[in-house]
This record gives C-alpha cells, sequence and structure tokens, in this order.
C-alpha cells in the first residue's frame, strides 16, 4: 500500500478535520516506529579503514554500521584496529553494511498560476521533479498527471491539455510502498485515527485504536522472526 493510499482511507474511514500535514507528520511517527523496531534496510559500500578508523559517507557515524568485512571476512571493532596496526597503518580496503536511517515522507505542493498547452505544464518556481505523478486543481484541469521532465518553469507530463491559464493548486502525490505488508499495513491506519481521537479529546476511541496498532505492531514483529534469515553465516565471497 502506498502514503498516498493510507491516507486517503484515513479520511474515507474518519472523515476529519485534520490538515494534510498533520496527518503526515503522524504517517512519519508510525513509520519511524516501524523501522526502528521492525523493517530495517540495508546498504553496502566499499571504504578503507585508516588507523583503526573507517571512512564513512556524510551523515553516517559508527553507530549506523551494521558489519565491517575485510578480505570477504566479517571482522569485530578489535579486528577492525587491528588490521592497520599489522600493516603498519597502511589503508586497509573494507565492506560496509550501513543501516539506511528513517526518512521522513514529505509532501511539496504548488499554489499559483498554471498554463497548460498540449502536454506541457508551466508553473513559475514549482518544485517538482522528474518522475513525481501530482494532482493539480484548477478550472482548466483537474486530475493526476506524471512528471516525464523539466525545464526551469516547463513541466513535461503525460496529460493532454485544452490550452489555457489559471490559479490552481498542485500536490505530489506519495506512491512510495509503506514499509509493513498487508495485512498489518492496516497499522498505520489505526495509528493515525488514534492520534485524531486523542486530539479531539476521544479517549475511548485513541485506546481503542492504539490497541489495535499495538496488537498489529507485535503480530508484525512476529512474522518477521519466523521469516527472518539464519545468522551463521559470516563470509562474504568475491564482494570486490
Amino acid at each position: 500500500m502506498t502514503i498516498e493510499k493510507i491516507l486517503e482511507l484515513v479520511d474515507s474511514l474518519a472523515p476529519n478535520n485534520c490538515t494534510d500535514e498533520q496527518k503526515l507528520y503522524w504517517y512519519n511517527q508510525c513509520e519511524s516506529i516501524v523501522s526502528s523496531k521492525i523493517i530495517h534496510k540495508y546498504r553496502y559500500i566499499e571504504t578503507y579503514i585508516t588507523a583503526g578508523i573507517i571512512e564513512l559517507p556524510e551523515g553516517y557515524n559508527s553507530d549506523d554500521i551494521e558489519a565491517v568485512y575485510v578480505n570477504g571476512k566479517i571482522c569485530n571493532s578489535y579486528g577492525v584496529a587491528g588490521f592497520t596496526k599489522r600493516l603498519n597503518e597502511e589503508p586497509v580496503k573494507a565492506g560496509v553494511v550501513l543501516r539506511e536511517r528513517f526518512e521522513e515522507a514529505v509532501r511539496t505542493k504548488y499554489e499559483g498560476s498554471i498554463s497548460f498547452s498540449g502536454s506541457n505544464i508551466v508553473m513559475h518556481s514549482h518544485p517538482f521533479v522528474s518522475g513525481d505523478t501530482i494532482y493539480i486543481e484548477s478550472t482548466v484541469f483537474t486530475g493526476s498527471v506524471k512528471v516525464l521532465g523539466t525545464s526551469g518553469d516547463v513541466l513535461y507530463t503525460s496529460g493532454s491539455f485544452s490550452t489555457g491559464s489559471c490559479v490552481g493548486k498542485a500536490k505530489k502525490l506519495l506512491e512510495k510502498e509503506v514499509n509493513a505488508r498487508m495485512p498489518y499495513d492496516r497499522l498505520y491506519i489505526d495509528y493515525i485515527m488514534a492520534q485524531m481521537d486523542y486530539y479531539n479529546k476521544d479517549y475511548e476511541g485513541y485506546n481503542n485504536n492504539m490497541y489495535i496498532f499495538n496488537e498489529l505492531l507485535d503480530e508484525l514483529v512476529r512474522a518477521n522472526k519466523s521469516k527472518a534469515p539464519a545468522m551463521g553465516l559470516k563470509q562474504l565471497i568475491h564482494i570486490w
């Protein structure tokens, strides 16, 4: 399920006066819980160990390291420091598995003059990029289109429009898939509805939705543990 679908279902199941920004904020809260407790994503980099210090990309630190491989074999922190000492402080090539940090979903929006012509749309200083799917509300056109490319203020899209100009709104649709798979993806909906209940002082509704959220979260934890790969493998072959 996508983030956009989650937000749509919240509005259809529990009509509300909360803003899009508030609901997206609560979604990000929920996704950060899922990402930290259950769904871990990783990236592999090749780098060097110099004087026992591992060179990492900007924005990462030692807390993000899941594993370090030298010559295809996993090594602990003592081994990392020892490699460079034995080699007279010469940098040692290493493979590092980093745990990806949670990135918040952000909605980009535009409001102002919009001009349509053929498959092109002009929005002055728009925030959209190639690959975005945007939803437009205007008197000339209302609906979603895919951005195929941009050049300055011009968006080249998958649409076909009558020529015209007006004042309108556009927003990026959040098409990224959520981390929790079916049937556990309902937990996002329950979490957001619980937060809406709490701020509306509906504490019974809050407790009910949080109970369901926690039950689904626990089920997802158990499901992931039962399918977790064996941890006995300690060597990577031909990683360089």
